[in-house]
């Protein structure tokens, strides 16, 4: 009870005494119902008010999802100051082995394991989470986008997606676990699967069913066919992290006619038959034969532009003769290709060290109309962007040659101005770095294995339309000797203990508090675990 209700106790008790010695009965009743009604009201008022003070310092101790303040439009995109809005908290979790962070192995975890992270969502205090508006979001962090929109699902939540990883859809799905939902996913790889198959048997009562593809590369995600994100992020820790690594492009929409043919793209796919019938005039776009599709589709735009193009995309993820196509399409006009500062060193193929040194070479040197200016960010973004036209697609589809010709993927053009020049202010924004010459020794190998995890009954199985491979005129070709090649990194940095810290945690393999760690120091991590060059003689340090 608060002073002034205190006070009103002390000063009503007064006025009652002076009543009862000058006034009747009547009166004195009276006076008392009116007197517990204003006592009524101010106690109502004050604890209104403990409850505000409580609500602010749960925001201060750390509970982002509080109801009675959404963040600001400006988290949407990842500027500099995107990090004053994101704190980083120590939560006590124990911490999966190391052998799960390794690069190319198969996720092991032990039952232990499994049971203290269900553990840490059973005990975790979870608070209804606000939908995001509709509209763009470039960031590089987007583990709250996909949890909320996800958290409000009330019957069905379908997804589609390149990769998904067990262990971070389990916990983007707990606040729903009893909610009875329908979940379908059709992806192409799964990480972590033994997370998602005891969250389904032990936790929940969803109804949740997963299928492989080896022809998905789309990302969409459908809630109740009334919301739809599509862009470029996976459901993997990379895409969808909390402290920052893969810069994503994404789009949130409630467009009835956009949502319904992804939805019938989607139940084709899932039932393998066609259920879109005719192609309809809508934002959304995905790949199939024919100049109506992607990645035809986008060829009109590329030929009307007369200002600027501007296309953000991962290094790693362009071939060189599909830049060649788009030259072709457009050979005038100034086309800005976005990407990331550092070279990927997994195994390359000839063709891709090959295109590799075309974007140095234009980088220093444009021999063409295409300008390659290099970002210091993970950019895995596949984003374009015409600037008379106003018009940015977001989509899933790299410059690649399976990207354009064989894969199913997925994309929305967006269409209004002031999205359009908020989009391409944030990107300008992103901290300019440079791109260093492919040096060192490679070693020649054996081409990798194929990083498909289903049967082979499931990989047979295709979708229900053919793509652009079809058509000869659009056929594209690597080079005919097709030899893979893998870099002998020199000054190799030294694994430190916190080497395998998870960067969506900020704790210890036993638990144990440990300092918070500069965003810079985070950043470090990431690219010791997952650009394996980005110390080496391949990229320097941009500072």
């Amino acid at each position: 009870m608060g002073d002034t209700t205190n006070v009103c106790c002390v000063c009503g008790g007064i006025i009652i005494g002076f009543t009862w010695l000058i006034a009747d009965y009547e009166s004195f009743i009276s006076f008392c119902v009116i007197t517990m009604i204003i006592y009524a009201i101010v106690n109502n008022t004050n604890k209104k008010k403990d409850a505000e003070r409580y609500k602010h310092k749960v925001r201060e101790d750390g509970h982002k999802y509080s109801e009675s303040k959404k963040e600001p439009d400006s988290r949407r995109f990842s500027l500099d100051n995107y990090e004053k809005i994101t704190k980083t908290h120590i939560i006590k979790e124990k911490f999966p082995s190391k052998k799960n962070f390794k690069e190319g192995k198969k996720s092991t975890a032990k039952k232990e394991e499994l049971d203290d992270f269900f553990r840490y969502l059973n005990n975790k205090r979870w608070l209804k989470k606000d939908d995001y508006d509709v509209g763009p979001y470039l960031s590089d962090r987007n583990f709250e986008l996909f949890a909320s929109i996800i958290s409000n699902t009330t019957s069905t939540l379908d997804i589609m997606t390149n990769v998904f990883d067990g262990k971070l859809l389990s916990e983007m799905l707990w606040p729903i676990r009893n909610s009875g939902a329908t979940v379908r996913i059709i992806t192409r790889r799964i990480r972590n699967e033994e997370y998602i198959k005891k969250f389904m048997k032990d936790y929940s009562n969803i109804s949740c069913a997963y299928r492989r593809n080896n022809r998905i590369h789309a990302k969409i995600l459908l809630r109740d066919s009334r919301l739809m994100i599509v862009g470029s992020s996976n459901l993997s820790d990379a895409s969808a992290s909390k402290t920052g690594f893969f810069y994503d492009a994404n789009f949130v929409t409630k467009e009835t006619s956009s949502i319904h043919l992804a939805q019938k793209v989607f139940d084709s796919v899932d039932e393998v038959s066609d259920k879109t019938k005719s192609h309809v005039n809508t934002n959304f776009i995905y790949s199939r034969e024919g100049v109506d599709y992607l990645p035809l589709c986008l060829k009109e735009y590329f030929e009307k532009e007369k200002k600027a193009i501007t296309i953000v995309m991962s290094s790693g993820l362009i071939d060189r003769q599909v830049l060649d196509r788009i030259s072709e399409w457009n050979s005038l006009t100034k086309i800005n290709l976005i990407v990331g500062d550092n070279w990927p060193t997994n195994e390359l193929s000839e063709d891709k060290i090959i295109t590799f040194k075309k974007l140095f070479e234009i980088s220093n040197n444009p021999k063409t109309n295409i300008r390659v200016l290099p970002k210091r960010k993970n950019i895995h973004a596949k984003l374009y962007l015409f600037e008379e036209q106003k018009i940015a697609v977001f989509s899933s589809q790299n410059l690649t040659i399976n990207s354009w010709l064989s894969l199913l993927e997925s994309g929305y053009i967006l269409r209004k101005k002031e999205h359009f020049e908020e989009i391409l202010n944030d990107i300008k924004l992103l901290p300019k770095s440079k791109m260093d010459p492919i040096e060192g020794e490679f070693t020649e190998v054996e081409k990798p294995e194929s990083s498909w995890q289903g049967s082979l009954a499931q990989k047979k199985i295709s979708v229900p339309w053919n793509f652009a491979e079809i058509d000869d005129e659009q056929k594209m070709y690597p080079l005919k000797s097709h030899k893979y090649y893998k870099l002998m990194v020199e000054n190799k940095i030294k694994k430190t203990k916190h080497s395998y810290m998870s960067y969506s945690s900020n704790i210890e393999r036993e638990g144990k508090k440990v300092e918070k760690k500069s965003n810079e120091e985070l950043r470090e991590l990431n690219y010791q675990k997952y650009g394996k060059a980005s110390i080496t003689t391949l990229r320097k340090r941009f500072r």
